[in-house]
């Protein structure tokens, strides 16, 4: 059972993989997936927004493709060459976007579901067999300042939130690697207050403490559970983080965009910290302070955020023993999602 009342952000479904169509005076209109509609009224769909992906693949719309034989012309096609910079001030007039998403161990993920973010609406498209994705913008969006990609994934990955803003008019691909990692089963929680504290934990130790009498209140189509990753900066660094500015540990919530909240507070939530308690496997000296920097994802804005920022949000402390990393007592994170740690 899933909390039913909270909305991701908006989609507006493409044909597969945002191929591009024509309306019949030139201008590239994204096809949608209702078969016989064109036109105008193909123009009124694309910038239709339904409440979510979950949603729109439960009425049998599919907003992307697997890259078969028969899959139609995409709106980009990889070249080799992506953008780093912008080509000019912004706005863009920009109508696709491409990329390539990957899985855990660097082999291209076909099928992943993608939601393109520009100028108020949320596009879907899906990667074919080769990981390549491009999401058609419809022609009635004229300026676009910034985008922002993440990857509504089932059975649920570690998905990045990542915001761009090195973009050109037309078409642009991305120069960003999206690896998304499988993440592990969660604890299953309780619907309502919790009647007693529970820790998360990491296979590196670190933890996250609910404490009792809060609720948890997952994202729609999440299960009732949460698990907590280390993630492996060694690895891969996600498209939020500088390279130049690495946190000395990533962690990361499963189902990304949980919150935390008093109870009775479902429809306007009034969140909860949850404690952390990290190792400290980096050397810090006892009673050294650390921030605490927190990911927005598609609904921050109770945490004060805002989508794809990454701001440090609190604080933590190295303990007397220098063994372990720690929120103050009251304190902690009541929006989980990615979750960084930087010495002072």
């Amino acid at each position: 059972m899933n909390h039913g009342w909270r909305l991701v952000l908006g989609i507006v479904l493409l044909a597969p993989l945002g191929a591009c169509g024509d309306d019949g005076d030139g201008r590239d209109v994204p096809d949608v997936a209702d078969e016989g509609t064109t036109g105008a009224d193909a123009d009124a769909e694309a910038d239709a927004p339904v409440e979510s992906v979950e949603e729109a693949e439960a009425d049998g719309v599919e907003p992307g493709d697997d890259g078969g034989a028969d899959a139609p012309a995409v709106c980009l096609e990889p070249s080799g060459s992506c953008r780093a910079t912008a080509c000019h001030a912004p706005p863009f007039a920009l109508h696709c976007v491409g990329g390539t998403v990957l899985d855990g161990a660097g082999a291209p993920l076909g099928g992943q579901m993608v939601a393109l973010c520009a100028a108020g609406h949320c596009y879907s498209a899906r990667s074919r067999a080769d990981g390549w994705f491009a999401a058609a913008i419809p022609a009635s969006v004229s300026a676009v300042d910034e985008i922002a990609v993440y990857f509504p994934s089932d059975p649920p990955r570690h998905t990045p939130f990542c915001r761009f803003e090195a973009l050109c008019d037309e078409a642009v691909e991305l120069c960003a690697e999206f690896r998304l990692y499988e993440a592990p089963a969660g604890v299953e929680l309780p619907f309502g207050a919790l009647p007693s504290a529970v820790r998360i934990e990491a296979g590196d130790g670190g933890a996250l403490v609910l404490p009792a009498g809060v609720e948890v209140l997952p994202p729609i189509g999440a299960a009732q559970s949460l698990a907590l990753t280390r993630f492996p900066l060694a690895e891969h660094v996600p498209c939020f983080l500088d390279p130049a500015h690495l946190p000395v540990a990533l962690y990361v919530v499963t189902a990304v965009d949980t919150e935390i909240i008093e109870p009775g507070t479902m429809t306007d939530p009034v969140l909860r910290p949850a404690a952390l308690d990290l190792p400290n496997d980096t050397g810090l000296p006892a009673g050294a302070v650390v921030d605490v920097f927190v990911l927005g994802g598609a609904h921050p804005q109770h945490a004060g955020l805002s989508e794809g920022e990454w701001r440090a949000t609190v604080t933590a402390t190295v303990s007397a023993d220098g063994g372990r990393i720690r929120t103050a007592d009251g304190e902690g994170l009541g929006y989980l999602t990615w979750f960084g740690i930087y010495p002072r």
